[in-house]
């Protein structure tokens, strides 16, 4: 029990920057796996534009064998070499060519390690990925093959998306994060600088802001703390100040009373009682102001005596 009693407050400024920092871990966490996945599909993956274009051209190969079998796939090869810088060839089911030209020992060997538009291709394999697209209306009738060209092959911004990922987007939230954590301690301390600054410069009646004393927390009991102090500093300054005018009110009479006293004929034994009277009413002033400024500077304690309470009753 007395470990939990330990535990800060539920409006303590501790869970204010523990929600802060377990919100701030959290969302890192979670656009690291986000941007991960989507950093994979974009250099991994041939992208949509990609598959299109591949796709277009097996249509157009279909097309050149549905209606003129090998010397239209003939044509349309001499057509794609003109267009691509690289290796095509159209095939059948059988893994045969489908225009008059055979295929090599070496290509046939190629196509055995074919890939699909849905399959990742890796950046790391020697070479270029050679692709399979199936006939778009007729799969069965044949497949395009074609070396994939290089500006088909994803992930040609890699570098550049690391630096983002890695270096602009963390620094953009870790800056986020030290704007959240300026305006929930920094901006309430500068305040209370603010206000000792101003007691500095004999501003007594400064005080510090709503929002700075409104907060359920450590700052916010020290912002009140801070202005209940100013209210009693100020009071304590204008009880002094009432003092002061009070007791050269009170030390003026007096030496009125003597003025007139010493400038009136008077007996000189009546004059120089009423004189004693006077310097003893001021003496009992000033030991009463002196006793007054002791007790506020001292802390030792009081004399004690005894008293009867029935007495004093």
């Amino acid at each position: 029990m007395k470990g939990f009693e330990r535990l800060p407050g539920k409006h303590s400024l501790f869970w204010k920057l523990a929600c802060l920092l377990i919100a701030f871990c959290l969302l890192m966490i979670w656009l690291s796996w986000s941007w991960g996945r989507y950093m994979e599909q974009q250099s991994a993956y041939l992208s949509e534009k990609s598959r299109e274009i591949l796709t277009g051209y097996a249509a157009g190969a279909e097309l050149a064998w549905s209606t003129q079998g090998s010397a239209g796939v003939d044509a349309w090869l001499q057509r794609m070499a003109e267009r691509e810088s690289t290796w095509v060839g159209v095939i059948g089911n059988d893994l045969q060519s489908l225009s008059s030209t055979p295929l090599s020992d070496k290509e046939s060997q190629r196509l055995t390690f074919l890939r699909g538009l849905d399959w990742p291709v890796s950046r790391h394999v020697i070479g270029l990925p050679w692709m399979k697209v199936p006939f778009p209306v007729d799969p069965g009738a044949g497949s395009l093959v074609i070396e994939l060209p290089q500006r088909f092959m994803p992930g040609r911004y890699q570098l550049f998306w690391r630096v983002v990922t890695n270096g602009v987007i963390p620094g953009l939230f870790t800056l986020l994060l030290c704007i959240g954590l300026y305006r929930l301690l920094i901006m309430p301390l500068n305040q209370l600088r603010e206000q000792a600054n101003a007691w500095r410069a004999d501003q007594l009646n400064t005080r510090m802001s709503r929002d700075a004393t409104s907060r359920q927390d450590e700052l916010g009991e020290l912002g009140r703390a801070f202005d209940h102090m100013s209210e009693r500093l100020q009071g304590t300054v204008r009880l002094q100040q009432q003092l002061l005018r009070d007791m050269s009110h009170e030390l003026r009479t007096p030496l009125s009373r003597l003025r007139v006293a010493c400038d009136s004929e008077q007996d000189p034994a009546k004059l120089r009682e009423r004189l004693g009277r006077e310097i003893d009413a001021m003496q009992r002033l000033v030991e009463d102001s002196l006793q007054l400024a002791w007790l506020d500077s001292e802390t030792t304690p009081l004399p004690q005596e005894d008293i009867q309470l029935q007495a004093l009753w």
